[in-house]
């Protein structure tokens, strides 16, 4: 009996890893690899539900490793720098963090539209230091987005109301 529950146990912890390789659970969501890509700095997966593309999805999840890097408030600057530029052209367009109390993760919420593709889209993206597994001492950045076109903006709203908490604190628990 203890080799069949130490062999369940092992299976389990297998079976957690590897998804991250094809697919992705968030959110109540399936996600599959649709795309990665690797470069001297960062390593970048996206991930889709079955039946969205990239260019008019409704729910997307992206994992980066930022290399060589090993601050959270640094690698996150980048992501301000960005926003801050949008805002200037995206009225909808808002953010706000929350670092934890070690200064080891940090949570990003921001909201951003489209009116020439008539999207607004809501974005979860935590910046965390890896202290153990494949990415040790680099950081990975994790980011669900959330996706309403014209006619779905107000159940998109009513759904973030219902969940926007709910879906903050999956992001804070997510990790590899």
């Amino acid at each position: 009996m203890k080799y069949i529950f130490a062999i369940m146990v092992f299976s389990l912890f297998s079976f957690q890893n590897k998804p991250f390789e094809d697919s992705v659970l968030f959110a109540n969501t399936s996600f599959k690899l649709f795309t990665q890509s690797e470069e001297a700095s960062f390593i970048k997966k996206m991930y889709l539900p079955k039946g969205q593309s990239s260019n008019d999805f409704y729910e997307k999840f992206t994992f980066y490793v930022i290399k060589d890097e090993k601050d959270v408030i640094k690698s996150s600057k980048e992501r301000v720098k960005k926003l801050q530029e949008r805002q200037k052209t995206d009225p909808k367009c808002n953010y706000e963090y929350i670092l934890n109390h070690d200064n080891s993760g940090l949570v990003f919420q921001y909201f951003m539209s489209d009116d020439e593709k008539d999207f607004l889209e809501y974005n979860i993206e935590k910046h965390v230091l890896n202290t153990h597994g494949k990415y040790i001492d680099q950081i990975s950045v994790y980011r669900y987005s959330y996706r309403a076109y014209a006619e779905d903006k107000v159940s998109f709203l009513k759904y973030l109301d219902d969940n926007k908490a709910q879906l903050i604190q999956d992001m804070w628990t997510f990790s590899l």
